[in-house]
């Protein structure tokens, strides 16, 4: 028998060619006849949800995983990310990259420009030292005797009385000061850092603020109108003036004097 294959003789009778190994009961398949027909069976993407899990599907014979570096150039995965109709919770490569990323502090919101946000005010005097608590303080005794009676007179006739503010009107610079030094202070008090910069330092702003109360309050004091005496106002006034500005006044002379 000749083998159509390899043209071969083989005994009468052969199942198999003996050089070549093909049939001799069925006719060789030419070099133009058509190969085996290629499948075209749509299989499910096996993806993380295991078989007919939602997530596309492939064709049969393409790598397991569609998204892979051997997946074909070109082919359309409705699952892929980035795709039409995509699951959120496709697992695909990852998205772009957060510019603030990698210097942000894992578990702490972030401002819009990528900076921690402030912390809330919350008023806490053990912010302050002792000498930002008797300023405070002080100051606030001083903006009350300012309203109470500093001068006055009593007779058979009655009583007569002025306050600070009524008597001498410059005064109301006093009540300024003292309101700005309260609110400084309680600023200081709610905030690890002051909000604001300031061109001028902390001491050197107690020294100015305190000391000019101090001024104007020694200048009321001792312009007492004729015919008046002083009242409760006035000495509660002087008193709360030389306190605030004492625990400043006093290390800042010390401090001039050891530079001399």
């Amino acid at each position: 028998m000749i083998c159509a294959q390899c043209q071969a003789t083989n005994d009468h009778g052969s199942l198999f060619c003996a050089n070549c190994g093909t049939s001799l009961t069925r006719p060789a398949a030419g070099p133009g006849s058509p190969g085996p027909a290629q499948q075209s069976t749509i299989m499910a993407d096996p993806g993380p949800g295991g078989p007919g899990a939602a997530g596309g599907y492939y064709p049969a014979g393409a790598p397991a995983d569609p998204h892979g570096s051997a997946a074909q150039p070109g082919q359309y995965h409705p699952g892929a990310p980035g795709a039409p109709g995509a699951p959120s919770n496709h697992y695909g490569p990852p998205g772009p990259a957060d510019p603030y990323q990698a210097s942000r502090p894992q578990g702490q919101p972030q401002a819009w420009d990528g900076r921690p946000p402030a912390k809330p005010f919350s008023l806490d005097l053990r912010r302050l030292s002792r000498v930002d608590q008797t300023v405070g303080g002080a100051s606030l005794v001083l903006l009350i005797s300012l309203f109470l009676p500093w001068f006055g007179f009593s007779g058979f006739d009655g009583a007569f009385s002025v306050s600070g503010t009524s008597t001498h009107g410059y005064l109301v610079i006093v009540v300024i000061l003292a309101l700005l030094m309260m609110a400084y202070l309680v600023m200081r008090s709610g905030r690890d850092k002051f909000p604001v910069n300031l061109p001028i330092a902390h001491a050197p702003l107690l020294l100015i603020g305190t000391g000019l109360q101090l001024l104007l309050v020694v200048i009321g004091f001792l312009a007492k109108p004729s015919g008046l005496s002083w009242e409760i106002g006035a000495y509660l006034g002087l008193i709360a003036a030389i306190t605030a500005a004492g625990p400043v006044i006093v290390p800042a002379i010390r401090s001039w004097q050891a530079s001399r």
